[in-house]
């Protein structure tokens, strides 16, 4: 365009550079070129200037290593330094937790936890828990014995911000929608498990600000019973992409 001319532009350059967005990896090669009255044939190494065209360096979140735990620097849920969360990444083998130890509860306790979140990234097919589960002696995610607010999608909506569980025998069961938690936004939560509501069969509430969702047993689950000796973060499977979660100001029934 004419504007742009205008402008005008001065170059003394030819050859090979990246764009200035981030993004994945591309494998690109080029042979006998000709430009600008030259040709380069590339039987032997020309004698081009490189500028941090041969640089590495660490990933700060390599697909799909865990990075989540304590960190006591930072206050992104709000308030003072000290929360916990973190990256996360759905797997079926790389299953990870951060969590205290309690109890032991089982479905017929009373239970409860609150506090602050801040979701900062929630990529698509991402998601993790926070809640009750039993504590695993192997690196597979756990299957069984869990009652959690899960952070997940799908992707067509974001991130739902609602209760699961899986009793001792791996039977499952989740709402269809809830809460949808946006990044950046700092919101406080509440989860609790009433043993008795649902006439007498349990069920479990999940607010995120004002919003809120109830998740009624499945019949006869609560008697196929679950078992908890942890409350805390842990990881989901099968695999997915990262979410960047964060926890702070928790109140939770840990028991004595």
């Amino acid at each position: 365009p004419e504007n742009i001319r205008k402008e005008n532009a001065t170059f003394d350059r030819f050859g090979l550079m990246n764009i200035g967005r981030p993004g994945n990896a591309m494998r690109i090669y080029f042979d006998d070129l000709e430009f600008d009255g030259t040709s380069e044939s590339f039987l032997h190494e020309p004698s081009w200037e490189g500028v941090g065209n041969r640089v590495s360096y660490e990933e700060e979140n390599p697909p799909g290593a865990q990075k989540f735990g304590f960190r006591p620097e930072t206050n992104l849920a709000g308030g003072k330094p000290g929360e916990i969360g973190g990256a996360f990444w759905r797997g079926e083998k790389n299953f990870g937790c951060y969590a205290d130890r309690v109890g032991p509860f089982t479905l017929a306790d009373h239970l409860e936890a609150r506090g602050k979140v801040i979701m900062q990234i929630g990529a698509p097919d991402s998601g993790m828990l926070i809640g009750w589960f039993k504590s695993a002696s192997g690196p597979e995610p756990p299957g069984k014995n869990f009652l959690a607010v899960a952070v997940t999608g799908p992707t067509r909506i974001g991130h739902y911000f609602s209760p699961i569980y899986a009793t001792s025998d791996g039977r499952t069961s989740h709402p269809k929608t809830g809460p949808i938690i946006v990044p950046g936004k700092v919101y406080q939560w509440k989860m609790s498990y009433d043993p008795d509501a649902n006439d007498g069969g349990g069920a479990i509430q999940v607010s995120l600000g004002s919003e809120s969702v109830t998740l009624p047993l499945k019949s006869g689950d609560k008697a196929r019973g679950a078992s908890f000796d942890r409350f805390g973060l842990f990881t989901s499977g099968p695999g997915g992409g990262l979410i960047k979660i964060y926890f702070d100001d928790l109140r939770y029934s840990a028991g004595n």
